[in-house]
């Protein structure tokens, strides 16, 4: 099933009653305290592990094993009715009993009306010595502490809060050194954009966006900026005030003896992973994301053939229908340098490769050394595969032994369901306007968690200006790295990294 928010306030509850061991203990109160923290904390880690569970790329929640940890947490949960401040900066005229009273699915405090029903007054963690409920904090108390059978814990459900950082360039000096990168199989001096800027001039920093909202002012033809889950919020679909172009010169600045201009906007602080050929990037946010501005040479910007990228969303996790937990692995494909709603895209895919047989893991340096060698095995593999929908294996080496095999997948989309008769299937997925799709592995959550670690690889069939009878598929420029279903972040780097 898709992501979607929560429609119910999320609790879990602890059922049984302290340790005999614990009972034992007379007027020691800290460790009644400690010992009934750590029984509400080893439930709240079996809930974590449960479907009942689910965090997704929409939403999420916080959890608390005390009342009292509770309202001091809550003051650092993002308000996001009120500008995505906290609540601790916000303090509103309700901020009392949001730190006491637990709120609906949508993160918002009950009615005075609802604060009166049962249910609806509950404070965060609840105490019960049977049908009775004791004083919120009454593990302070030894005796009252013994008597309590069950704990009802309700989490903070909200929006999940996406951070947006942005370094551009007005000056040369916000430039960095220049370095050789490799995109799409060619090796280009860039410059960078540094991080030591000004805030507010050359960058914009520790911005609070949420999923699907798009960077930038509203545009003509967007039909969707007030529709769907963001509503429930009170949030628009785009943002206005974060604008990635106006953190942009459009201006030549000479490096050395070579002059450089704005090439392209990247994910990564060395301008391997190419988010956008395209300025203003109005792009929708589904993750942290972090945009560096890169200047090349300018004789080559627009020499950029087309190419993709691939990057990581953050994983769903969820209970299916035997109320087992299954995490989704999302990636996004992110073809660049090509028109929006490109038609000379043709197919694209994902192609995993199981790592798991080496225990100890990979240093970064190892995978970026496996991804380097595995192109043009993937590339071979790849021609002999014609432009249709396919899923096969192949066998491939890992540290000189063929100890494994690749998964070749395009279960993604297809521009022409059925180009010059090629019998192509209809596509699982559609495109957005700026040729991004998003693949979804989706895997039971414990046997991700048992010591899986897979590298993916993107790929792309692109039938524009080559020579009929050349291989169209194209390999993406990096890969991504998972270790029990976490994305591991790489240091691309220079060529030969």
């Amino acid at each position: 099933k898709p992501a979607s928010i929560s429609t119910t306030p999320t609790a879990y509850t602890v059922y049984g009653s302290l340790p005999d061991t614990i009972r034992d203990i007379t007027g020691d109160n800290a460790a009644i305290k400690n010992a009934l923290k750590t029984m509400i904390g080893s439930a709240a880690v079996e809930f974590e592990s449960s479907s009942a569970a689910t965090k997704n790329v929409i939403d999420d929640y916080a959890m608390w094993t005390s009342q009292a940890e509770a309202e001091v947490g809550i003051g650092s949960q993002i308000d996001v009715y009120n500008g995505g401040k906290t609540y601790n900066e916000y303090a509103g005229p309700d901020y009392n009993k949001q730190k006491q009273f637990h709120t609906n699915a949508l993160g918002q405090l009950f009615t005075g009306e609802q604060l009166n029903e049962a249910g609806y007054a509950e404070r965060w963690v609840n105490y019960k010595n049977g049908s009775d409920y004791v004083e919120a904090e009454a593990y302070d108390n030894g005796e009252a502490a013994l008597a309590i059978k069950e704990v009802n814990v309700w989490l903070h459900n909200n929006l999940h809060p996406y951070t947006v950082n942005i370094y551009g360039v007005k000056q040369q000096s916000d430039l960095t050194a220049p370095r050789t990168v490799e995109l799409n199989g060619k090796n280009i001096s860039v410059c960078v954009a540094g991080t030591n800027t000004t805030e507010g001039t050359s960058k914009l920093t520790n911005q609070k966006v949420y999923y699907n909202q798009r960077l930038g002012k509203k545009l003509d033809n967007d039909s969707v900026d007030t529709s769907g889950f963001l509503t429930s919020y009170d949030k628009l679909g785009y943002v206005k005030d974060i604008e990635p172009y106006n953190y942009l010169s459009r201006d030549t600045f000479t490096v050395g003896n070579k002059q450089y201009r704005f090439a392209y906007w990247a994910y990564d602080p060395q301008g391997k992973i190419v988010a956008s050929t395209n300025a203003y990037y109005y792009y929708r946010i589904t993750r942290d994301t972090d945009l560096y501005a890169v200047y090349a040479e300018a004789q080559l910007v627009e020499q950029t053939d087309a190419g993709l990228s691939i990057y990581n969303n953050r994983n769903d996790t969820y209970g299916d229908k035997g109320g087992k937990s299954r995490t989704r692995l999302n990636v996004i494909i992110n073809p660049y340098a090509c028109p929006d709603s490109d038609d000379w895209i043709r197919q694209t895919g994902l192609v995993y490769v199981n790592l798991s047989k080496k225990v100890e893991g990979y240093t970064d340096s190892e995978i970026i050394s496996l991804f380097n060698s595995y192109r043009g095995q993937l590339d071979d593999i790849l021609k002999d595969h014609p432009q249709a929908s396919f899923k096969s294996t192949d066998n491939i080496t890992i540290d000189s032994q063929p100890v494994t095999s690749v998964t070749l997948t395009t279960t993604g989309f297809i521009r022409n369901a059925d180009n010059n008769n090629s019998g192509m299937t209809a596509p699982v997925l559609t495109p957005t306007a700026k040729n991004r799709a998003q693949y979804t592995l989706d895997i039971k959550t414990s046997t991700l968690k048992n010591n899986t670690k897979l590298m993916i690889v993107g790929a792309m069939y692109y039938n524009g200006n080559y020579e009929s009878g050349v291989n169209h598929w194209k390999i993406s420029d990096n890969c991504l790295y998972y270790v029990n279903g976490e994305c591991q972040e790489l240091d691309f780097g220079f060529v030969g990294a």
